[in-house]
């Protein structure tokens, strides 16, 4: 698991940091007469003018290179075990940034046809909801639906998960060929620790694809009621800062060796030699030492 430790520990970093972004930036949205509002639901948040409109992008790009987590942990794997070559430590980071600039150059266009509401003559249009007509509504930013915008803020992220579960797809298809031609060669110790992670990896996909339909049937559900009083798009994020949560829990639960650290850690137990050392393999085929002792 040592060859793994690098990457698993970036994906941390960026969690960490995911989560502090989605949390306190609050993101609200509300839909309505044709036009997309959104703002910061965090009351110590307050940017001037056109800077409020540039919050709102940071919530999107955080969510895209969160994700990017999984295929990135995919093709680490990809490239030590089938392609037998070191991964060097800024190569996860590496890709980590062209995404964000990939997701940050397409937002920016969002961004810039985004107006403050106070510019804007569809202030009116959200106060007449009756869940909008008593709160303060100053600090929201306004986009037509159909608009430019709106139409490739939607494209790249639909473009960039699609490029992400293919990747992830493509990468794990081959590394489980690469295992199964050299199962003879390889430890029990290697084919469990090889398992382990391909069950975190698929695992840890599911909530944001639980997100996406989340969303898709949040955004649906306005547009089919007789009447609409407003407010249902505000629980639109609500399971995506709970992302960063659930991903080191079921990094735990799914790695054995982390969580034998972890509850001996708690119980304040001596962690063992065995609970740290990486898994070996005969043929070398992780990066590990080989295993002289197993000869199964």
């Amino acid at each position: 698991m040592k060859v793994f430790s690098s990457i698993i520990f970036q994906t941390i970093l960026v969690d960490i940091v995911s989560s502090a972004i989605l949390t306190t930036g609050q993101l609200q949205m509300e839909a309505a007469a044709g036009y997309v509002f959104m703002a910061t639901g965090n009351s110590f948040i307050n940017l001037p003018g056109r800077w409020r409109c540039w919050h709102d992008i940071s919530y999107g790009v955080t969510v895209m290179v969160n994700f990017w987590s999984i295929p990135i942990q995919a093709i680490y794997r990809y490239i030590t075990v089938v392609q037998k070559r070191q991964v060097p430590p800024y190569y996860p980071a590496m890709i980590y940034l062209t995404v964000a600039v990939y997701a940050t150059l397409f937002a920016t266009l969002y961004a810039l046809q985004m107006t403050p509401i106070e510019l804007s003559q569809s202030k009116e249009v959200i106060q007449l909801l009756p869940f909008w007509a008593t709160k303060d509504v100053h600090k929201f930013c306004v986009i037509p639906m159909i608009s430019l915008g709106v139409g490739l803020y939607i494209l790249i992220f639909i473009i960039g998960n699609a490029c992400g579960i293919t990747i992830l797809l493509w990468t794990t298809r081959e590394l489980n060929r690469t295992l199964i031609s050299a199962k003879g060669h390889l430890s029990l110790k290697t084919l469990q620790m090889h398992r382990e992670m391909t069950k975190k990896i698929f695992t840890q996909t599911i909530l944001p694809c639980i997100s996406s339909v989340f969303m898709g049937l949040i955004c649906a559900v306005p547009f089919v009621l007789d009447t609409y009083y407003g407010g249902f798009f505000l629980s639109l994020f609500a399971l995506f800062p709970w992302v960063d949560v659930v991903n080191p829990i079921l990094t735990l639960m799914c790695i054995q060796r982390y969580r034998r650290v972890v509850i001996a850690m708690i119980l304040r137990r001596p962690i063992s030699k065995l609970s740290m050392v990486a898994p070996t393999s005969r043929s070398n085929m992780d990066g590990s030492n080989i295993d002289k002792s197993n000869t199964s």
